[in-house]
């Protein structure tokens, strides 16, 4: 009468298995401080596979590394606005993104890896 086997397989549904652990019950945080790792292509080819790898992508705090240590001053001179309401992924996005300014004679464009400075022709 309404014995139950501690152990034996059956999940909180009786007669179901229980289901294994996946990339979805790693904690946000956890995913977040890998990604930080990881460089800016991969970060978005990660945050593809599930909703708390795409969620993670998102901090702040993964793109604070990819972004120049004068990023501030960059912003409000060549896009004229107060980078502090904006997330850092879509900071990093604009950067990257050549953007004529000088009166459109010259093209600054960020790379991770290589600077891009140059006059536009």
């Amino acid at each position: 009468m309404g014995a139950v086997l501690s152990g034996a397989g059956v999940g909180a549904d009786e007669g179901t298995a229980p289901s294994k652990p996946g990339l979805e019950d790693i904690p946000e945080s956890c995913v977040a401080l890998v990604l930080a790792c990881l460089d800016p292509t991969e970060i978005c080819r990660w945050a593809c596979l599930n909703q708390a790898f795409y969620r993670a992508s998102l901090a702040d705090f993964v793109w604070e590394s990819k972004l120049p240590e004068n990023h501030q001053i960059l912003v409000k001179k060549l896009f004229d606005f107060d980078s502090s309401s904006e997330s850092k992924r879509d900071l990093y996005a604009r950067l990257c993104c050549p953007t004529r300014f000088s009166g459109g004679t010259k093209i600054l464009s960020y790379d991770k890896h290589e600077f891009s400075y140059r006059f536009a022709m």
